[in-house]
């Protein structure tokens, strides 16, 4: 009885775990490759969602939490710098540990959003910490 209730929630957690994997799937084959602006609203990357598969709410639920880890994770790494600021190439080669996201998704959309600045210098782009 034990096992049988033990196995039940395994296969609701793998088919859990199948969903979200889906729901990024759907966003960088449909939303990422086909939206290059800065916003997006809420019936706009549904029904780019849609072009996947059945989009529910709880999958845009998702995408946004991991745009909001993701958009942390990249400003405390920034802050961690002496002068909050770091190379775009070598920013844009880290991995994040929290976000399944692409960093230069999450760089545009900080970037967009005020949050970073760009720089050029003669040898590439820098990204700084806005102090606004």
């Amino acid at each position: 009885m034990r096992s049988l209730k033990i196995k039940t929630r395994m296969e609701e957690w793998k088919k859990k775990k199948e969903g979200r994997c889906k729901a990024f799937g759907w966003f960088k084959t449909h939303v990422l490759d086909s939206k290059l602006e800065i916003g997006i609203n809420h019936q706009e990357l549904c029904s780019l969602l849609s072009l996947g598969g059945k989009a529910k709410d709880s999958h845009i639920s998702l995408l946004i939490m991991a745009d909001i880890l993701g958009r942390k994770e990249i400003i405390s790494l920034l802050n961690r710098h002496r002068y909050k600021e770091m190379m775009l190439v070598s920013l844009e080669k880290k991995r994040l540990r929290m976000c399944p996201l692409d960093i230069r998704f999450l760089l545009r959309d900080l970037i967009g959003f005020g949050h970073l600045k760009t720089y050029q210098t003669p040898t590439s782009l820098i990204i700084r910490v806005s102090k606004d």
